[in-house]
């Protein structure tokens, strides 16, 4: 039996401008980096790629700056391509399902 539950909550700066495309069908895309402290000690930050699509990417993505402090709900996603000698690589991003600015 197939069964699992993909959640994640992350808390931290954004790190990187949001950048807000859209889709040859129109669809919003906002694409963030989210740096996530983990002790006191800056080189064990995480850093976090986030992407949030349709009315979450146009309503946050005008309104996130870097530095500002946010709340990031979402799934764990795959992604997958190949170098340019073929090696197949794997890594992952948050897909986004709630974002809330903690400070203004």
């Amino acid at each position: 039996m197939r069964q699992g539950y993909n959640k994640v909550i992350f808390a931290g700066r954004i790190e990187s401008s949001p950048e807000l495309r859209r889709t040859p069908q129109g669809v919003a895309i906002g694409a963030f980096s989210l740096c996530v402290p983990k002790s006191r000690a800056k080189e064990d930050d995480l850093l976090v790629d986030v992407v949030a699509f349709r009315g979450l990417a146009e309503e946050y993505c005008p309104l996130l700056t870097v530095g500002r402090t946010v709340l990031v709900e979402g799934v764990l996603a795959p992604y997958r391509w190949h170098k340019v000698k073929g090696t197949r690589q794997r890594a992952y991003e948050v897909h986004a399902t709630t974002i809330r600015i903690l400070e203004e």
